[in-house]
């Protein structure tokens, strides 16, 4: 038994496994203590405490070598269960910070090596009616370790929920949804794809979709029938025999390639000797003309999407429940649109950081980190540099975020081998494609990245060519692709996305006639003690130079621990961690606790929806213009508040509200000559 393939489904638990598990740190220990999961058991062990480093590996091996210290905790429950005939058990571990391996009832099941995405075994066949005893086997160290060399806490551990659930033995397996806007209506595709039935030559199935007031039907479609290779069929009043290659099949399919007219004496068995192109066990369905809300960030509006699976004998086997949003994200030409609109991206990095529990990370705090965020008027996030909790993805999706999805790959240590290295192409292609499936069905997740800081090289086109395949409804990002050449790198990313770029190499790109691409900053405005680098200027460029967007500020939060709640903060050295490196994790624009930084303030007043664009003349003659920041959203959510102001102090105040207006289409880009500089504003006045 081995690890499930990734789906974008979310199972409600049957059995929470969180809270009192038995733990041991091998090899040091070999009695067991109780601990409570999730758990990094850096935040509470001397024997392994966390290890802060930014490049450098914190051990002196080259890849694909583990070192021969390897810390390895063993988290070990029993639990009672009551196994249902006709049902499926899965046991879903929702991130484990290692190589993880997993045994029940001393059953090897299988292994997982992704730190930050769930891995879910199906353990029907090792459990048994009544107490059943689970070991999660955690390795601190593997070969892939040197792909998560981020700059953060080395940490080991659960670091998020642990659960159990069932399944039919027939059941949705997974849902891909694509919901589109465009000209002011949505369309809707949804592949349904089960499990238990893509063997079958006929099936009885179907599956069955609700989405705003209307419902639609589909066939399970049955296993393709292979041309001149399939065995005929039971039942041969179904369809004529499978033709042998001499008797025209070929003759069949290179007509279709060619686009020429198929004969009518071939014309009774095409279709069931030709490759329909829909696979196994899945069922497509297909809405246009929705008149719905568009979700954007500013914007953001949700539908519930119900999906049934329906029996032969007409019985509801299973159900998923999605929440989806219909926008459009695509780059045309120098732009990054949304609904075709030029969004700009006022957005920071963030990693997943509490102080009291490492990267064990509530949604009580992912709420509040969020609101914080909304409140200061930020409108995007880089996962920096892993995917986040699927829950992190779902307050996005409802509270309005546009989010940089970005795959756990980051070989800072080895930048110039390992995106080269044939024996790290299969875990770069996983972790990339694993992350798609999961999350590909949120709408807050505009564009995905390769990952971070890792060189360039064939093992990321491999990857790219995979995204591009499956998703073709977002644009691609990576940093490295691009990190040498500003022009180069289209295979593997479809944004200009550099890291600290000067005020004068964003003026020369934008006015480059060979610039064909979004310029989005990854990481800018580096917020080490109480500088963020120019924010100011940075947003001069963004709003009056052709082809900028804006970018990620790095970063949103300082790492620092404090594990025993003491209100003393830690960084680098601070746990007897050498080699380190220092205070290099403290530059958030919050604080650990998320107290501001006047950094934050200031982005807040650069990032405002409404800006002021009289002059001082104007004022004092009695007319105040103000401008309307937002692309989609208008000012009727908000109380303008004028205070006049004489020498001899406030002469009064009043309070307008904001009358709602349609609002007029954005242009795109107002300079659409790259070589020309830009010297109107970015947008119209209203």
């Amino acid at each position: 038994m081995k690890r499930l393939p990734m789906s974008a489904l979310r199972r409600a638990p049957d059995i929470v496994l969180d809270g009192t598990w038995e733990f041991r740190l091998l090899p040091d220990e070999q009695e067991w203590k109780r601990v409570q999961v999730p758990d990094l058991w850096t935040m509470r062990e001397k024997a392994d405490p966390p290890h802060y480093l930014n490049i450098a590996m914190p051990f002196d091996e080259v890849p694909p070598a583990v070192p021969e210290a390897n810390p390895t905790g063993v988290y070990r429950r029993t639990v009672d269960l009551a196994p249902s005939a006709g049902r499926r058990m899965i046991l879903h571990v929702g991130a484990a910070e290692g190589h993880l391996s997993v045994t029940v009832n001393g059953h090897a099941v299988g292994t997982s090596t992704d730190s930050h995405l769930a891995a879910e075994f199906d353990i029907t066949d090792v459990v048994t009616a009544g107490s059943n005893t689970i070991e999660l086997e955690v390795a601190k160290w593997s070969e892939v370790t040197y792909l998560e060399d981020q700059d953060h806490w080395w940490q080991s551990g659960l670091s998020r929920t642990v659960f159990l659930y069932s399944v039919p033995q027939v059941h949705v397996a997974d849902v891909a949804v694509v919901a589109d806007y465009e000209a002011e209506h949505g369309s809707l595709r949804v592949t349904v794809a089960t499990a238990g039935l893509d063997h079958l030559h006929e099936t009885g199935w179907s599956a069955r979709i609700s989405v705003l007031g209307r419902t639609q039907t589909r066939r399970i479609t049955p296993r393709v029938v292979e041309p001149a290779f399939a065995p005929p069929l039971t039942d041969r009043t179904k369809r004529p025999e499978p033709l042998g290659v001499a008797d025209g099949v070929m003759d069949l399919l290179s007509l279709r390639a060619a686009g020429a007219p198929i004969p009518a004496e071939l014309r009774p068995v095409a279709e069931h000797v030709m490759p329909s192109g829909k696979k196994a066990g899945t069922a497509v369905f297909t809405l246009d003309a929705l008149d719905v809300r568009p979700w954007t960030a500013e914007t953001p509006h949700l539908e519930e999407l119900l999906v049934q699976l329906i029996s032969p004998e007409g019985e509801v086997a299973d159900t998923a429940r999605l929440r989806i949003g219909f926008r459009r994200v695509r780059t045309e030409g120098r732009d990054l649109l949304v609904n075709g609109e030029r969004v700009l991206i006022q957005g920071v990095n963030r990693h997943d950081v509490d102080p009291r529990t490492g990267r064990v990370v509530s949604r009580d705090l992912m709420l509040a980190e969020l609101s914080l965020l909304k409140r200061f008027n930020v409108n995007a996030i880089r996962t920096s540099h892993y995917p986040n909790d699927p829950d992190f993805l779902d307050l996005c999706d409802e509270i309005g975020f546009y989010v940089i999805d970005e795959a756990d790959i980051e070989g800072h240590a080895f930048t110039t081998t390992l995106a080269h290295d044939p024996r790290y192409l299969p875990e770069f292609v996983e972790r990339v494609s694993r992350m798609v499936l999961r999350d590909r069905n949120h709408p807050c997740v505009i564009i995905w990245s390769l990952g971070n800081e890792t060189g360039y090289g064939p093992n990321h086109d491999a990857a790219a060519a995979w995204v591009r395949g499956t998703d073709p409804t977002r644009p691609l990002h990576y940093e490295g692709a691009i990190a040498r050449d500003w022009h180069a790198g289209h295979a593997a990313t479809d944004l200009v996305c550099p890291m600290y770029p000067s005020f004068e190499a964003l003026a020369a790109f934008s006015a480059d006639p060979r610039a064909d691409r979004p310029v989005i900053v990854c990481e800018y405005a580096y917020s080490q003690g109480n500088s963020t680098g120019g924010l100011a200027e940075y947003w001069r460029l963004f709003e009056s130079l052709p082809g900028l967007q804006g970018g990620f500020i790095w970063e949103f939060k300082d790492h620092a621990l404090d594990p025993d709640g003491d209100g003393r903060y830690r960084y680098g050295g601070d746990f007897g961690d050498e080699p380190n490196d220092g205070i290099t994790l403290l530059n958030g624009v919050v604080f650990p606790d998320l107290t501001p930084k006047p950094a934050l303030y200031e982005a807040r007043g650069l990032f405002s929806p409404i800006r002021i664009t009289s002059s001082a003349e104007e004022a004092r003659a009695g007319t105040l213009r103000i401008r309307n920041r937002q692309t989609f959203a208008g000012l009727d959510a908000y109380e303008l508040r004028l205070q006049v102001e004489t020498e001899a102090g406030p002469a009064g105040a009043v309070t307008l509200a904001a009358p709602p207006r349609p609002r007029a289409p954005r242009p795109r880009s107002r300079c659409r000559i790259p070589s020309a500089p830009c010297s109107a504003p970015p947008w119209p006045s209203p």
